[in-house]
């Protein structure tokens, strides 16, 4: 048997059944930490190697299960026998029981080496390739490099470094491996993958994919490398190719989750959002672990207006250990604020802001929601982050200003909407900063004329701003052009967007033009429209007012005080209506109601209560003075 063990080195050696050559014995991809995700995650690279093909013939052809069972008869009576030991950790390698090879190798060379002296290097190389394979690249490394110190130079030993090196991340030193190697091993398919690989790592696309070209030749059933080359040609610019190259993937393999991911990426970026939704969910379904696919198609979702379905794919993405670089907490934070669940959405884009501190637009989306929950003064400090952050963002300018103008910082206001449009006046974003910047100067400043300026640079824009054409409407009203006034509330009607605001303006507008009947019908259309508001009321109160019709007033500010209880000057004016006709104690107490809602007391509505009130105190000494004088 011991003739027959030394037979199977030599066969061993000269058929290479050490080498690391096998195509696909080993894997090209590792997992890297990804980038900060804007839209969809690619996923990690692949970290499980896939079999070996067949090789050569071994030990003669025989199995290598039997030669390592006589192995294991001649180490039960010497478990030192150096030829023994050698063979077997060949066997084992073979048979990929990289643990059991790796520990046999180890005695074999803590032993005696004098029958196997040659074999030393062989299996410097067999550890290495076995700590490779159980996940230990740093170790496996070291022992490659003691190898060439003992004298490897052939392409094996740089094999098995390019691959450690890619691991580690050390992309320049594998690729100076990986050329040595296929100098000596040009037709190497598995080398002219890695090379392509590492090409690519290092930015050298074209060369990348002239060595992932080659591959493919060499090895065309491999749909890794067909995976590779598409990614090449994705970042090239083929999208075309490189979705061909991915399709080649699947047609091979259809059991590859991370090609059928970035499938949905490639659909997602055509725009093709259910395609590439059923391309995540594919990816999903064969690999339900990984958090990345999980937040891919909840961005799709997200996209696709499904957003309670988002969400639940945002959480099980983060139950899975979603990193910090994923940007699921800020998808997840847009998506609630969406359905308007603003404190859940807070909470979420509060971590997202404390992952990614340099990223604008997630300040201004904490902003969205801070001030959705009536948190000005933090959503303007939030805005103003982003400001700083992205201080070339006009959009961000606008927002700001807005938010100053309702924290009635007005002049501040005027600063981030000027700035908004240094940076943008042309586009159509700017036709909202142009409106905004017109209502702070016509109501801050009285500059009705600077105020309508804008409302018409807005305009110029575009004609069919709802919001431009209201505030010029309103302008043009202010400044006692109400035939031009019409004209943009009838516009404004035509637009389908005509809320109760809108028609009570409206129908004002007609009253200044004596269209007195017209305007009835708006206020009364108004009414209909209103929900939590008194304007209307008092409006179509004031017309009949004007008109005598004085009953008819009062039951229309009556029916204001019902629609907005709070309303000051609907109980003001049903005060002066209970006046006029008599009744001071009703009146009185409808004027005390417009005091009790109000903070700062109107000086008219304190003048008219105390007239009241004096009114009263006349009519009360009146009454005693008539009761004693009957006396």
């Amino acid at each position: 048997m011991r003739r027959c063990l030394s037979q199977c080195v030599r066969l061993a050696k000269l058929h290479d059944a050490y080498a690391l050559a096998s195509p696909s014995i080993v894997t090209s991809h590792r997992l890297r930490r990804p980038l900060l995700i804007r839209n969809f995650h690619s996923g990690p690279r692949l970290r499980d190697d896939p079999a070996p093909d067949a090789g050569p013939l071994l030990f003669g052809g025989r199995d290598p299960r039997a030669v390592a069972q006589e192995c294991d008869v001649i180490l039960a009576t010497n478990p030192k026998e150096p030829t023994a030991l050698f063979t077997k950790a060949v066997a084992l390698h073979k048979l990929q029981r990289w643990e059991e090879a790796l520990a046999v190798a180890t005695l074999a060379l803590d032993g005696p080496l004098d029958d196997v002296r040659s074999g030393q290097t062989t299996l410097r190389l067999l550890r290495a390739e076995c700590l490779y394979q159980t996940k230990q690249p740093a170790e496996a490394l070291k022992e490659a490099d003691l190898a060439i110190d003992e004298g490897a130079e052939d392409d094996r030993v740089h094999s098995v470094r390019a691959h450690c090196l890619y691991l580690l991340g050390n992309d320049h030193e594998a690729l100076e491996a990986v050329e040595k190697a296929c100098k000596t091993q040009p037709q190497n398919a598995a080398m002219q993958h890695l090379r392509g690989v590492l090409l690519h790592a290092v930015g050298q696309h074209q060369d990348a994919l002239g060595a992932l070209n080659r591959a493919s030749r060499l090895g065309p059933e491999d749909p890794l490398t067909h995976f590779e080359r598409g990614r090449v040609l994705r970042q090239l610019a083929d999208t075309e190719a490189a979705m061909a190259a991915f399709k080649k993937a699947i047609a091979l393999d259809p059991d590859l989750p991370f090609v059928h991911n970035i499938m949905g990426i490639m659909h997602s970026e055509n725009g093709d959002m259910e395609d590439a939704l059923q391309a995540w969910e594919t990816a999903i379904a064969l690999d339900p672990e990984d958090s990345s696919m999980h937040a891919n198609k909840g961005k799709c979702l997200h996209k696709l207006e499904r957003h309670e379905e988002a969400i639940a794919e945002f959480q099980k993405a983060l139950d899975l250990g979603a990193d910090k670089d994923s940007g699921v907490q800020a998808a997840l934070g847009e998506c609630l604020a969406v359905l308007g669940r603003h404190e859940e959405a807070r909470q979420a884009l509060g971590v997202a802001v404390q992952q990614f501190p340099e990223e604008g637009a997630l300040h201004a989306l904490h902003a969205f929601s801070l001030q959705a929950l009536g948190d000005l003064s933090k959503a303007v400090e939030a805005m103003e982050t982003a400001c700083k952050l992205e201080s070339g963002e006009a959009k961000w300018h606008y927002v700001l200003g807005k938010m100053l103008h309702e924290s009635s910082r007005h002049e501040e206001a005027m600063e981030a909407l000027n700035r908004s449009l240094e940076l943008d006046s042309k586009t159509k974003a700017a036709v909202d900063a142009f409106t905004a910047r017109g209502a702070v100067v016509g109501s801050w400043l009285g500059d009705k004329e600077a105020a309508l300026k804008d409302f018409e640079a807005a305009l110029a824009i575009d004609a069919d701003c709802f919001r431009a054409n209201v505030f010029k409407a309103m302008a043009l009203d202010e400044q006692g052009l109400p035939q031009q006034a019409i004209e943009l509330w009838d516009k404004v009607a035509a637009m389908g967007q005509a809320d109760s605001k809108i028609l009570t303006h409206r129908g004002k507008c007609l009253v200044r033009l004596g269209k007195l009947e017209e305007s009835k019908e708006c206020f009364e259309k108004a009414m209909e429209e209103s929900v939590g508001t008194a304007e209307p009321h008092k409006a179509l109160g004031a017309l009949y007012w004007q008109q005598g019709k004085k009953d008819e007033a009062y039951v229309a500010w009556s029916m204001g005080s019902d629609a907005d209880p709070t309303d000051v000057y609907c109980h003001f004016l049903q005060g002066v209506y209970l006046s006029e006709i008599g009744e001071p104690e009703r009146a009185l107490e409808a004027l005390d109601k417009a005091l009790h809602h109000s903070d700062v007391p109107p000086q008219e509505v304190l003048e008219m209560r105390n007239a009241v009130a004096e009114t009263l105190v006349y009519i009360d000494e009146a009454r005693d003075k008539s009761w004693d004088e009957k006396k």
